[in-house]
């Protein structure tokens, strides 16, 4: 007769998670130690996301107390319906809601942007200024375009000691050439908006860079430092 493991599935699934370690060298990006068999979703050099299941996904950071932050964060954002539903924490990692949707990053691939894509990322915007973020500039590789048309932010940046960064220098970088059709429809929907973003000392070397670089330069951006 076989020996029933006292071990649950969930407790099973955790321990292969408490396998996972991730490291981040001085000046260097974050480097993950993953001997188990759960697949590396994203990784970039603030964060790496694991996917436990088809629901589940784990979001792994260098340290407790930068998990701690995304995971109030998290649920900070859910709060407005900006941010994948958050399960909980543990250690290095918080538990979110996989998230079955392309980024914006890939729907531009494939997509044009529109007048509805903008208000709803200046929306996105606002939601951030209402729940408290002091840091509006999110990669497009972080912000998830869902079935239903809205979206849903992951990786957040919220850090009262962070100094205020209302220009989306990031996200318009990684817009490529759509950027010029994303500014012009800004301009008409709020101009006081669009006037206060052309004032920017960025303003200028951000149209360039996205005019160059688009989504590959958006790559290079997520390793630059969080301080602009």
């Amino acid at each position: 007769m076989e020996k029933k493991s006292n071990k649950t599935e969930k407790e099973m699934i955790i321990n292969e998670i408490n396998k996972i370690q991730v490291t981040k060298p001085q000046f260097e990006g974050m480097i993950i130690h993953n001997p188990t068999d759960l697949k590396v979703i994203s990784q970039d050099k603030r964060h790496i996301i694991i996917e436990i299941d088809e629901n589940h996904w784990a979001t792994y950071y260098v340290n407790e107390e930068k998990a701690e932050k995304e995971f109030q964060a998290l649920q900070m954002g859910a709060s407005r319906g900006i941010t994948p539903v958050v399960y909980g924490r543990r250690g290095t990692y918080v538990v979110i809601e996989a998230i079955q949707a392309p980024t914006i990053a890939d729907y531009l691939k494939n997509n044009s942007m529109t007048k509805e894509l903008t208000k709803k990322l200046l929306g996105l915007l606002n939601d951030f200024k209402d729940v408290g973020f002091n840091r509006l500039d999110h990669p497009l590789t972080n912000i998830y375009v869902m079935q239903d048309g809205s979206l849903k932010v992951i990786n957040l940046k919220w850090d009262t000691k962070l100094p205020q960064n209302l220009f989306p220098r990031k996200m318009i970088v990684g817009m490529g050439k759509q950027a010029s059709a994303f500014l012009k429809y800004v301009q008409a929907l709020e101009p006081s908006l669009y006037k206060t973003w052309t004032t920017h000392h960025k303003f200028t070397s951000t149209i360039e860079k996205a005019k160059s670089g688009g989504n590959k330069q958006e790559v290079f951006d997520i390793n630059e430092g969080s301080h602009d």
